[in-house]
């Protein structure tokens, strides 16, 4: 919801230039896109990292269980931002 909340302005402007039904559906895919690749990124580095350094199979049960969470937030947030307007009224 934190996320939804402080890329909405990017959202709206965004939405602007992409009207209709498809667009809606197509921008909300980007923007989860985005977002997902802005937090997976950095974690796939990091994992990477502490793989040399630690046991793999400790890192792998964590990492398993989080990914689970983050798919949920994501399609969280493709949700809301494709039917915005009809979460408002």
């Amino acid at each position: 919801m934190v996320i939804c909340v402080a890329i909405n302005p990017l959202h709206m402007r965004l939405r602007r230039r992409w009207s209709g039904a498809s667009g809606r559906v197509a921008l909300a895919a980007l923007l989860t896109l985005l977002v997902a690749l802005a937090i997976l990124v950095p974690l796939i580095i990091g994992i990477a990292q502490a793989a040399l350094t630690a046991d793999a199979r400790l890192i792998g049960s964590n990492v398993l269980r989080r990914l689970v969470t983050l798919t949920f937030t994501l399609f969280a947030l493709f949700f809301l931002l494709r039917d915005r307007d009809a979460l408002i009224e």
